[in-house]
């Protein structure tokens, strides 16, 4: 309970709002954080923190970085899907 007269019902989900990625919260007493995040699809961890989609524009855009580095000359191109294409 919070609020002057301690008469607002405040769990950890409305006082944290600990899910990312629009996750959504549910109170529970079911673990040691007092709520569970339900993830989208693609998303994990307590608070929905890990981005596990294969394609996402962040691991694209690493990929493609990683690529040009170890192959200087080359003109790499990562696609949405993943697939790599190296032109010399």
């Amino acid at each position: 309970m919070i609020g002057i007269d301690c008469n607002i019902t405040a769990g950890p989900c409305e006082l944290l709002n600990p899910c990312q990625n629009q996750g959504t919260c549910a109170n529970s007493t079911d673990n040691n954080l007092g709520y569970k995040c339900q993830c989208l699809q693609g998303f994990d961890g307590d608070n929905c923190q890990y981005d596990r989609r294969p394609c996402n524009q962040r691991h694209v855009g690493i990929m493609e970085h990683v690529m040009k580095h170890r192959m200087p000359h080359s003109n790499v191109i990562v696609k949405q899907d993943g697939q790599v294409f190296i032109a010399n």
